[in-house]
């Protein structure tokens, strides 16, 4: 929306995915050896088919423009960190049932950080941070900036958590209730899951949430 090429990046999603045959890319001849997974050459090539040194001179005259990942700490430890970070994104996506000590910055072996597109000095550079961003291993591979390997940033946690945020409070949809400034966050999150049982708007923990008016279906291959 920022880049104004919403159109154009819905448009290449279509096509991208019209054109990939299946989760997993293999080897060409009689043996079809599995090589990787498509998601890794797809994201890539769907993030450059919208996003050009035109729109990235837009994220840098829009203002701060931050995106969250999860980098890595312990390179020896990198198999446990991931195992251990997969199944904790698993049990996150029904982030409701939560509790307030599940929205973290840190889980071992992997920190939550906050990457900047605009300052970096090419394009090139700038989609890196988007990948990595995105980078749910093995179907997209870690990407390294600045010499660390960066992952999805919904390892650490569903939401992100700013540094120094107070996440506090109780669940309430109580939409005309006027919590302490101090108590909520304020950013908005928009989900892509519907909870039949919330309303539109709500709060959790002091969070603010928007939700789709119905079930969404989605497939990604």
């Amino acid at each position: 929306m920022i880049t104004d090429t919403t159109d154009k990046a819905l448009d290449a999603c279509k096509h991208l995915y019209a054109d990939n045959p299946g989760l997993i890319r293999y080897k060409r001849g009689a043996l079809k050896i599995p090589v990787g997974f498509a998601q890794n050459e797809v994201y890539p090539n769907w993030l450059k088919a919208f996003i050009g040194e035109e729109e990235l001179a837009k994220i840098r005259a829009f203002g701060r423009f931050r995106v969250t990942a999860s980098r890595l700490d312990r390179p020896s430890f990198r198999l446990v960190a991931i195992t251990r970070a997969i199944f904790r994104h698993l049990h996150g996506k029904d982030f409701i049932t939560l509790g307030q000590s599940e929205y973290a910055h840190k889980i071992a072996g992997l920190s939550q950080v906050f990457l900047e597109p605009a300052q970096r000095q090419s394009l090139s550079e700038a989609l890196q941070t988007f990948e990595a961003s995105a980078a749910a291993s093995p179907f997209i591979l870690a990407r390294r900036i600045a010499g660390e390997l960066h992952y999805d940033g919904g390892y650490i946690s569903p939401i992100p958590v700013l540094p120094g945020e107070r996440v506090g409070g109780n669940f309430q949809s109580d939409l005309n209730l006027n919590p302490d400034p101090g108590e909520a966050s304020t950013t908005l999150t928009l989900l892509t899951r519907h909870f039949e049982t919330k309303p539109m708007l709500f709060r959790h923990y002091g969070k603010r949430f928007i939700q789709p008016s119905r079930k969404i279906p989605v497939t990604t291959f």
